[in-house]
């Protein structure tokens, strides 16, 4: 194969030097040849020897391309920001000491590994830098007289020096145009240097053009250096610039210390250093060539994909290795085989290689891809690519590996190859690499097989998928059969199946199924019910044959007898065999044969009758324990002479291509071995009840193949630990109450179908017996009675009991389904009113009655549990059993107190109303106490200014915030308009020949009452007598009265007003009430000072006078 241009790069780490002209210095003390091996075009050596290393020799790769080496190459801080794109030359400054990382150059010793590049200068001119070559490549530009140290590191915080390995330092020496005699020279350090091969290039004319060499000193940065210089000469007679072609080097050295090197030349002229280039013939291949490997997301499909190479230069052919084999190995068994579902080989290009590569499985767990020499030679500097793909997983081990960081399932490979060189082979390092797989839900259609005459909904829709599942944590897969197809002829149908999360029903993928329709061989399923007659001399087995075709929901029931025998000579003319055949419960074949019948009459009568799945036989029997059931191998077991002998004359049997199933009395669940509806086969298992003996019994409703009947399958596998089924066995003591269970058969979802049968063997089943029986999925439960199937009653029950009864079967018990009722009474009403029917919903049952535990009580408020015993009334024996639940009742107060208003209640105007209300009520009566009650005036401003009926609103309210409001009734009385007081005015002595004189005592008043309750105001007038003695002589004098201090009880005296009078016989108004004033009492306040006796004739006889003053109260102001 032709090496073709890259546009994606995965190369070799080199130099590329352009050097010119040479300088020849003191030798110190070292021979060329022991750092030099010099090669002609066709490899063989001209100069030096070949290198045996003895610790391991790294030749590193860089593991990216064009698109990533941004990201992998990081420089010193500040560096310009268009060091981001390919063809950027120098464009990137550096100074001395500062350093640029080389990173993803792949593992050793499990570790990542990196280049360290130190500069040793600073540049002087813009053509002096850093940039990225088109070949994702690193280009480095030196000062003269300067250069870099290097040095292979790991990839981790500090990056610590790999210690105890060789470097190599693969590359390309390349002559830019230069003048005439124009030399520049490379200098490698020698002190930690091994070697340096050199190949001459296949153009080069060796008599024109030569290579100088030579060890010397020299001084950098005032120390001397020991160097191994190289130079080129160019003769005279090149005069025109040109380019000459490359030359190769491969550079190795100790990796303990640091390598450098330093570039002579011309001033001014720089000198380029070119890192990962994969042009060039490169001179030697190290032991050490990595694998570079990495992982992949997945896609769509539920699968573990990688990306691997192997990386080559080209080299010389006895620098090839025999053969280079990649192994790929599953050291962790996430693979249940490791096939690969796609192998994919390409170039760097990405163009598919042709040549023969040899691909083989070393075990389940390893893969070996082998390149051979000529393989190798064809790649040349091309690398490598091998797409892989996986679908052969462990499961369960991936989706136990989740990144809860990255959220990826991560799938762990491990690639490394194995170098064959003269016979000997040499391991790599190994890598380990994760694919990754996405949280999705997956499926790939999975082409299958049906049977002429089936339907898609016979399929299993995972049996129709690769991969089918969910990868969503904490989801699970749904799937459903979308077509209903009826494969009716032999060709390929398409069928859709329909998968989805059952946390993001959303997210939904349809997948397109090829399924071959193919002629299926049929499997007859052949069941028995023999018997054993006694015909004419001797006896006979006849026998009930059903058969049942494979795959098909139609059989047939025919009878073998003996030809000229009859069936029994002691029951002559009397019925010996009855058979009948009913359909959803409608009889649809009925015959019944005498003893002395022949027993050919009854094989023409039931001769292949035709008889579909899940048909019931009513099978009458004289001898019923003669009869012996076997049925189909691989199924149930017989219903041998053990279980006979529990038979009763009339046998039920529920038919189906697993035989004959006893359905007299029995209780039947539908079950999924595998544990989703709709994904698996449903199964029915019977717990079959006869006298004295219970028995298992299961059968598949699928029509397919008698390993559908397996006992060992379980219950519900997805739910292993979760209880799933059972039957408890109870006796009922002397107080009629259930005891504990006296045995128990219970599945859980790992118990297999035979396991429970073995525990059902054990029950044992008798005339009143009661069972309890449990089943999650109540509305799937069934009882069977004479082959007709019950379903429960109330189907929100898990728990059920029944009671085994040999005249009616099985009979559904009803206490244990009766609800208490929420309560709620009132406070104080009659206890015996309350009907115990009306605590629970028991009147929705038969067979129950109820009583209370204790006397209803209604005196106290609050919440209180009221016992109920429930009776069940049994079949058997008049027996009953009795049991209790509890009535929350709740005594509540909705009832207001009730009062009325006393009779001819009254109250003196302008008088307030009683304190406490109550004292206007009577007959007060409430539920509760009537000590607690309240009492409180309602819209009442306490006004009785008003003579007549007034209407005072009473509220009554009781603890618990009833209340009632009265009116009453109370007759506010009125009064009149009097002088309540009036003063006596004493004078006391006055001396003959005074003429006036104040009053000596103390202060006057006089007291108007006006309680008529009209407000219509009043006038207060006073007149007087003569001053006269006893014996009848006069006084001339007068009474003085100034405005007296009007004072009132509402302490309101606007509009009432007092004057200045004289008295005498003519009345004068002393104080007037307006209008509104004046009400309720009014007091007029004269001081002494405003009294007095006046005018006062001079000469008057000596003696004591007395005058009346005459009050007069007018009711108008």
């Amino acid at each position: 194969m032709k090496n073709k241009k890259m546009a994606k790069m995965f190369g070799l780490l080199f130099f590329v030097l352009f050097c010119l002209v040479s300088l020849n210095e003191e030798v110190l003390g070292a021979s060329i040849e022991d750092y030099l091996t010099e090669l002609r075009p066709d490899g063989v050596i001209i100069k030096g020897t070949t290198f045996n290393p003895d610790k391991p020799v790294i030749r590193p790769m860089y593991q990216g391309n064009n698109a990533t080496i941004f990201e992998d190459i990081i420089g010193p801080e500040g560096y310009f920001t268009g060091f981001n794109s390919i063809g950027t030359d120098h464009n990137q400054l550096y100074k001395k000491g500062d350093n640029l990382i080389f990173k993803n150059l792949g593992q050793f010793q499990g570790r990542k590994i990196a280049l360290k590049i130190t500069f040793q200068g600073t540049p002087t001119n813009r053509y002096h830098g850093v940039g990225i070559s088109k070949a994702a490549g690193l280009k480095i530009t030196l000062n003269n007289n300067e250069g870099v140290t290097y040095q292979l590191v790991y990839d981790e915080p500090e990056y610590p020096i790999i210690e105890n390995i060789y470097l190599d330092l693969a590359g390309l020496y390349r002559l830019p145009r230069i003048q005439v005699y124009e030399k520049r020279t490379l200098n490698f350090g020698v002190n930690n240097l091994k070697k340096v091969y050199v190949n001459r290039p296949n153009i080069w004319d060796v008599d024109k053009l030569k290579l100088e060499y030579s060890l010397k000193n020299i001084t950098i940065d005032g120390i001397k250096q020991n160097v191994l210089s190289s130079a080129t000469i160019v003769p005279a007679s090149l005069i025109t610039p040109q380019y000459i072609t490359n030359w190769d080097t491969s550079v190795i050295t100790d990796n303990n210390t640091p390598s450098y090197v330093i570039a002579e030349g011309l001033e001014g002229h720089g000198t380029l250093i070119h890192l990962f280039r994969t042009e060039g013939l490169t001179p030697y291949t190290p032991e050490y060539l990595p694998v570079r490997a990495n992982g992949e997301e997945n896609s769509e499909i539920f699968e573990a994909k990688y990306d691997i190479g192997q990386t080559m230069s080209e080299t010389y052919d006895i620098y090839y290795p025999d053969s280079l084999k990649i192994i790929i190995e599953d050291t962790e068994n996430y693979f249940t085989k490791l096939t690969p579902k796609t192998l994919q080989f390409k170039d760097i290009d990405g163009i598919e290689i042709t040549e023969d590569f040899s691909v083989k499985s070393l075990s389940n767990s390893k893969l070996e891809v082998t390149l051979s020499k000529a393989n190798l030679k064809e790649l040349k500097t091309n690398q490598l690519n091998i797409k892989l793909a996986f679908d052969e997983l462990n499961n369960a081990k991936i989706l136990n590996n989740y990144d809860e960081t990255e959220k990826v399932y991560k799938v762990p490979l491990t690639f490394y190859n194995v170098r064959n060189a003269k016979g000997i082979d040499v391991e790599s390092e190994k890598t380990v690499v994760d694919a990754r797989i996405v949280p999705n839900i997956y499926g790939e259609a999975k082409p299958s097989k049906a049977y002429l005459g089936s339907s898609s909904t016979d399929l299993k829709p995972l049996d129709l998928l690769k991969n089918g599942l969910t990868t969503i944590p904490g989801d699970t897969l749904k799937s459903s059969i979308m077509d209903t197809v009826i494969f009716n002829e032999l060709k390929e149908y398409q069928v859709r199946v329909k998968i989805e999360s059952t946390l993001n029903p959303a997210l939904t993928k349809i997948i397109t199924v090829p399924v071959q329709v193919e002629e299926s061989p049929k499997q007859i399923f052949s069941s028995e019910l023999s018997f054993n007659l006694y015909a004419n001399a001797g006896t006979n087995i006849g026998k009930i044959k059903l058969d049942f075709v494979e795959s098909e929901r139609d059989g047939t029931l025919s009878f073998i007898g003996k030809q000229g025998s009859i069936f029994h000579r002691n029951y002559s003319g009397e019925k010996y065999i009855g058979i009948t055949i009913l359909r959803e419960g409608a009889e649809i074949f009925s015959t019944s044969v005498n003893g002395d019948t022949q027993q050919e009459d009854l094989e023409t009568q039931l001769n292949k009758f035709g008889v579909k799945k899940n048909d019931v036989l009513h099978f009458h029997f004289e001898e019923p324990a003669k009869q012996v059931v076997k049925n189909i191998a691989g199924g149930q077991p017989s219903l041998s002479s053990e279980f006979s002998k529990s038979f009763s004359k009339d046998m039920y049997y529920l038919i189906n291509q697993q035989g004959f199933i006893p359905v007299n009395n029995a209780v039947s669940i539908e079950t999924y071995s595998k544990g989703i509806d709709g994904l698996n086969y449903i199964y029915h298992h019977f717990s079959t009840m006869l006298v004295t003996k219970m028995m298992g019994y299961t059968y598949n409703n699928y029509s397919g193949n008698i390993t559908e009947y397996d006992p060992t399958a379980v219950f519900h596998s997805l739910l292993p630990n979760g209880k799933r089924h059972s039957l408890e066995q109870f006796e009922i003591g002397a107080d009629h109450i259930l005891s504990e269970p006296k045995k128990e058969a219970i599945a859980y979802g790992r118990t297999t179908f035979g396991e429970m049968n073995l525990q059902l063997n054990k029950l044992q089943g008798a005339n009143g017996t009661i069972f309890k029986v449990y089943f999650p999925d109540s509305n799937k439960l069934k009882f069977w009675r004479n082959g007709v199937a019950s379903p429960l009653k109330d189907t929100t029950q898990r728990e059920n009991y029944i009671e085994l009864t040999e005249k009616q079967g099985i009979v559904q018990l009803d206490f244990d389904k009766i609800k208490p009722k929420k309560v709620t009474l009132e406070l104080g009403s009659d206890p015996k009113k309350n009907k115990v029917t009306d605590f629970t919903d028991i009147l929705n049952y038969e067979n129950v009655s109820s009583t209370f535990v204790k006397e209803v009580k209604t005196d106290k408020l609050g919440t209180y549990d009221q016992g109920i015993s429930i009776k069940q009334n049994l079949i058997t024996n008049s027996n009953y059993l009795l049991s209790e639940i509890v009535s929350e009742v709740t005594v509540v107060d909705t009832t207001p107190p009730t009062a009325v208003g006393k009779k001819n209640q009254t109250l003196a105007i302008y008088k307030s109303l009683p304190v406490n209300p109550a004292d206007l009520v009577e007959e007060i009566k409430d539920n509760s106490d009537v000590s607690s009650l309240k009492f409180e005036y309602i819209d009442e401003n306490g006004d009785t200014s008003v003579p007549g009926v007034k209407k005072v609103k009473i509220k009554i309210s009781d603890s618990s915030g009833n209340s009632t409001t009265l009116s009453v009734d109370l007759t506010i009385v009125g009064g009149g308009l009097t002088i309540a007081q009036v003063p006596n005015f004493n004078f006391d002595k006055v001396k003959s020949g005074e003429t006036s004189k104040t009053l000596t005592q103390q202060n006057s008043a006089i007291e108007v009452n006006d309680l008529r309750g009209t407000k219509m105001g009043w006038k207060l007038q006073a007149s007087m007598t003569d001053f006269s003695l006893k014996d009848g002589k006069k006084l001339k004098a007068n009474l003085a009265l100034a405005k007296g201090i009007p004072t009132n009880e509402d302490k309101n005296v606007s509009g009432i007003s007092t004057s200045d009078v004289t008295l005498n016989a003519v009345p004068q108004t002393i104080m007037t009430a307006k209008k509104n004033t004046g009400i309720k009492k009014t007091t007029g306040t004269f001081k002494n000072e405003n009294i007095s006796l006046i005018n006062i004739a001079p000469g008057s006889r000596i003696g004591s006078y007395n005058a009346t003053v005459n009050w007069i109260l007018l009711d108008a102001p």
